[in-house]
């Protein structure tokens, strides 16, 4: 077996342009670009202060193996919205390949730095707003050394800036963008009549014109980059060397290494397909979380591959063409529905506490073939009811927090071989019950989910528990009963309440006994409304203040002004227990 061999090394413009030509391609084993701006900043400074940036393994691909496996081309640019997935490179022709298999991240900050430019999402602003992602080039400041505080350890004073941050000259900036480097280059020198007409023309100080002087021998003329070359044509032994290469650096996540071996054996474009759904299934309703160890997770419980563990072995050749035929009806279709009930039932990123219990509702949905409608015909709304309760006691219970791949198992032969209508929950029951799991809650850990609190991830599920006929074709809102607008410390000593009640009132004002769904109408017109302002006009009409009080299971008090909140509480608090108990007890 042919040893990997040092070359000789090359400089920064070369591995560049080599990557500009698509003379450098990467393999579809490897994973996205993650390095962030500043890593890209610390790079270039370590290169120009003289500091090592570590070798590069490429592999060489004779003609014979180029059109056997799958490659993609460098990222040149980043742009968080439009352009964050590598993309594949066709090989019309067979001919003889430079692929990178160690360095990937750096090559391609070095590339972006000299070649293109990075359009990061501006925090705070909406990921679907297009002013939020401005386009930045890499610039170079030679007008004086770096001084900023937060990073002691940077010298150079390199940043990305939009061409109007940049505009900015004084006499302690001046930018000079590195892509304008490369037009000092001489074959493998720097053109010095050039560089020196530049100097002069901008008056740049003698640090500024030694940085640019530095800057030039740094990427146009040192050979900086070491690399050695694998010429073994197996992807098996250059997955065995790539796994060995990502144990440090920035590690690959398990599924990361999953993902880059189905890749390179799916007949399509695996990562087209894993991410497109990926970005598809995160964008249903408000907006989830979910990751590629989901997907990839998914599709082993869907296509019935009766080991579902997160191994090498479990994506070899056999269960990775499985998977790939059995994509559309098995994989996207039962999931892309699972997850677009959940979001019907209101749940979100931030709500659906694990996208696990979702894997059972897609393998049923799968079952019965993914119907369209779903989740709206009132032909399915036994079904969507006992889904929905699963969903609900699951979430609580945190029943896939430990011993997922056995319980998940379990489950998909309860659900394959249930014979119930609708969301076979019984035997689902049955089947984690053989495993020391419960969906049944104690009177103790039913008075914990009561203490449960606006904004925390878990109280959406407890209230979608106390509203098991809730319409979910309306939208909800999680509401204050009374507003927390009224327990203002201020307002409360204004009212006479005294320090003691104030502490108590402040205590309970976020517990869930004072929360409510609303639809999103009425929550809009309620806002801060006092509650006793604003069931007002539902007294005047019995038939109307009956139902609201069945639906909401408001007690009966003389008055529901704030003096009454402590004995609403506690009252509202029994009746929300007794539902509870009846629903998860």
């Amino acid at each position: 077996m042919p040893a990997q061999r040092m070359e000789a090394p090359i400089t920064v413009a070369e591995a560049v342009l080599a990557i500009q030509k698509r003379d450098y391609l990467l393999p579809a084993i490897q994973r996205e670009f993650v390095w962030t701006a500043e890593k890209t900043v610390a790079l270039f400074d370590s290169l120009m202060r003289g500091y090592p940036v570590g070798s590069f393994l490429f592999w060489r691909v004779d003609e014979d193996h180029s059109q056997a496996y799958k490659f993609f081309e460098f990222m040149q640019s980043f742009d968080a919205q439009d352009n964050k997935r590598l993309k594949p490179y066709d090989i019309p022709l067979p001919r003889t390949l430079t692929v990178v298999l160690d360095g990937q991240q750096r090559l391609t900050s070095l590339a972006i730095g000299m070649l293109g430019f990075r359009a990061d999402r501006i925090k705070g602003k909406w990921a679907n707003n297009p002013n939020a992602y401005p386009k930045k080039r890499l610039y170079l400041n030679l007008g004086a050394k770096y001084s900023g505080q937060e990073e002691l350890d940077r010298e150079y004073d390199f940043s990305f800036l939009t061409d109007e941050e940049a505009a900015v000259q004084s006499n302690t900036e001046h930018w000079l963008p590195l892509r304008k480097v490369l037009e000092f280059r001489d074959g493998a020198d720097v053109n010095t009549e050039k560089l020196m007409s530049y100097v002069t023309t901008h008056k740049l100080n003698g640090w500024g014109g030694g940085a640019l002087a530095k800057l030039c021998n740094v990427l146009l003329k040192n050979p900086v980059v070491h690399y050695f070359r694998e010429d073994e044509q197996s992807l098996d032994r250059v997955l065995n060397v790539f796994v060995r290469l990502n144990s440090g650096g920035i590690p690959l996540s398990y599924s990361d290494l999953l993902l880059s071996i189905a890749s390179a054996q799916w007949t399509n474009d695996a990562r087209e397909a894993i991410y497109g759904l990926l970005d598809d299934l995160n964008e249903y309703g408000d907006g989830f979380e979910f990751d590629k160890d989901f997907v990839l997770k998914s599709a082993l419980v869907l296509n019935d591959l009766p080991d579902i563990g997160f191994n090498v072995n479990n994506f070899g050749k056999k269960n990775t063409e499985a998977i790939e035929s059995g994509w559309e009806t098995s994989v996207r279709l039962p999931l892309s529905l699972a997850v677009e009930l959940a979001a019907a039932l209101g749940y979100h990123g931030k709500t659906l506490t694990s996208s696990n219990v979702l894997i059972p509702v897609a393998y049923y949905l799968r079952k019965i073939g993914s119907p369209a409608g779903f989740c709206t015909a009132p032909k399915y709304a036994e079904h969507r009811a006992s889904i929905r309760k699963w969903l609900v006691a699951s979430l609580l219970k945190s029943v896939l927090s430990s011993k997922t791949d056995t319980v998940l198992a379990a489950v998909r032969t309860a659900i394959r071989d249930g014979e119930e209508v609708g969301f076979p929950l019984v035997a689902v029951e049955k089947a984690l019950l053989s495993h020391g799991v419960t969906l049944r809650f104690s009177d103790e850990e039913l008075d914990n989910l009561l203490a449960s609190e606006y904004g925390k991830r878990n109280t959406f599920s407890v209230l979608a528990a106390l509203y098991p006929s809730l319409n979910t074709q309306f939208k909800f809102h999680l509401d204050h009963v009374f507003p927390k607008s009224g327990f203002y410390k201020n307002r409360l000593k204004a009212a006479g309440f005294g320090e003691d009640a104030i502490v108590r009132m402040q205590e309970l004002m976020n517990q869930v006994p004072n929360l409510q769904f609303l639809e999103g109408l009425v929550n809009q017109s309620k806002l801060d409304s006092a509650f006793a302002d604003w069931i007002a006009p539902l007294l005047s009409k019995p038939a109307e203040w009956a139902q609201y009080q069945q639906q909401h299971a408001i007690p009966v008090l003389l008055g529901y002004g704030l003096d009454q909140f402590e004995s609403f509480f506690k009252e509202r608090r029994l009746l929300l227990m007794s539902r509870l108990k009846q629903v998860l007890g």
